[in-house]
């Protein structure tokens, strides 16, 4: 009949994990037990219809439990939990920390509905132009900073079933690491694949407690109960899967669940790798150093790599602001000169004279400012041609129409609201590829 073995390392003096022994005695599972250099606190046969409770000192067993060995087994497991972390301190915490942050964000004037995109960056919400202009600490602020309660909702109600065993499995100062160091990996990611797109949300480091919940029982499974082990791995399965999907709507940074998830196993299985002395005692000790400066070195080289990707993200967007105004500017004065001429009040001569002096000029300049910026970031290439194919497409278009206007010729206002229609399908496409200074948020 198989045991499951508990006790501590005869060394350390640390409580050991759970150890499957396949012996088919007791006294077997002791010797078992006793040449992996653990002191035996107790035996819980696997299969068998009642279970013992464990008593300190000898090793001896007490009177039978009235349980089946499933339940017995999870009850000593979850008693070694309460011995190594009773409570789950570090995630009710950082529950309690995001909460504290929407309620100061909403008591500050913003939204808990409808955050404005300035009300997010107001406190700490993840924009690359930001991020990488000196204000790195956005890539950890924007994990407690959400867009509207029910964002916050679902990151905290996704939190608690995987934060509470992980924590309590390798530790509130392991489980508090992983989920910053996890939360950053998100942002870096969500950084690299949208620069433009303001992020924020807890989900890259929730996504991370998962990856690492995942990657504790590939490792650590064998030392914890089958049925238990079953239904972790049901949790994370069903989390990841679904939020796979739904990370595919729109306003949705995949990007970011995917860093987190991947960061946050990595930092698992860093976690759960045992000790040379302590490998067949299943201890998990903590690793905190380890994580700290796991996420030391993926904060510099994130941030390294970001800037190598986009070197002058910053000056870029400021070029982008300075044509959002003026584009907003230029367009306004053409429709407001258009409707006085329709309305006969503005002959065609001035509007003509409007056009070339108040707006040609600024446009063309600008047109040829961005075209001739370099560096041009990888990976944004398109974007900046975007801008320019609209701009160079509008200014075709009112010069076009200005000489129609001007010479009273049906064919050539044809032409002109031809071109017009090739400005406004630019216009589409610039939009399409996020480019404008108003970045679109996405939450995380």
């Amino acid at each position: 009949m198989p045991f499951y073995i508990y006790g501590k390392h005869a060394v350390s003096g640390e409580i050991a994990k759970r150890v499957y022994s396949g012996a088919a005695t007791a006294e077997e599972a002791r010797e078992e037990a006793t040449a992996q250099g653990l002191e035996v606190s107790a035996l819980v046969p696997c299969l068998a219809p009642a279970a013992a409770s464990p008593v300190a000192g000898n090793g001896a067993l007490a009177a039978p439990r009235a349980t089946t060995g499933a339940p017995a087994a999870q009850y000593q497991f979850r008693k070694e939990l309460d011995f190594v972390t009773q409570h789950a301190y570090a995630t009710y915490g950082l529950i309690a920390a995001n909460v504290l942050v929407f309620g100061m964000m909403c008591l500050s004037g913003v939204s808990p509905k409808d955050p404005t995109i300035n009300g997010l960056m107001a406190w700490g919400a993840d924009f690359a132009p930001s991020t990488l202009g000196g204000q790195w600490w956005r890539l950890f602020s924007s994990l407690f900073v959400h867009i509207g309660a029910f964002h916050l909702l679902c990151n905290m109600l996704a939190l608690v079933p995987a934060g509470r065993p992980l924590e309590r499995l390798v530790g509130s100062a392991n489980f508090l690491l992983i989920y910053l160091v996890a939360g950053l990996g998100g942002s870096l990611w969500a950084l690299y694949w949208s620069p433009l797109i303001l992020s924020a949300g807890a989900s890259g480091a929730v996504f991370g407690v998962y990856g690492a919940l995942g990657a504790l029982v590939f490792m650590r499974g064998r030392a914890m109960p089958p049925d238990l082990v079953a239904a972790l791995k049901k949790s994370v399965y069903s989390f990841v899967v679904y939020n796979a999907v739904y990370s595919l709507r729109p306003g949705i940074s995949l990007a970011a669940h995917a860093g987190g998830l991947v960061v946050g196993f990595a930092l698992g299985l860093l976690v759960a790798r045992a000790d040379t002395a302590a490998e067949e005692a299943e201890l998990i000790p903590n690793r905190a150093l380890h994580a700290s400066l796991a996420g030391v070195l993926l904060l510099v080289a994130g941030l390294f790599g970001l800037h190598l990707r986009y070197p002058s993200l910053a000056q870029l967007q400021d070029a982008f602001a300075r044509f959002d105004a003026l584009d907003l500017k230029d367009s306004e004065i053409v429709s407001d000169v258009a409707k006085k001429f329709d309305r006969k009040d503005l002959s065609g001569a001035d509007f003509a004279k409007i056009v070339s002096h108040d707006v040609l000029p600024d446009w063309s300049s600008t047109r040829e400012q961005i075209a001739a910026y370099q560096p041009v970031p990888r990976g944004m290439q398109d974007e900046v041609r975007a801008i320019i194919d609209y701009m160079q497409a509008r200014s075709e278009g009112w010069k076009l129409l200005s000489d129609a206007v001007l010479d009273g010729g049906k064919d050539k206002l044809d032409v002109a609201t031809k071109k017009m229609r090739e400005a406004n399908m630019a216009d589409g496409e610039m939009f399409r590829r996020r480019t404008r200074i108003f970045p679109d948020s996405a939450k995380g």
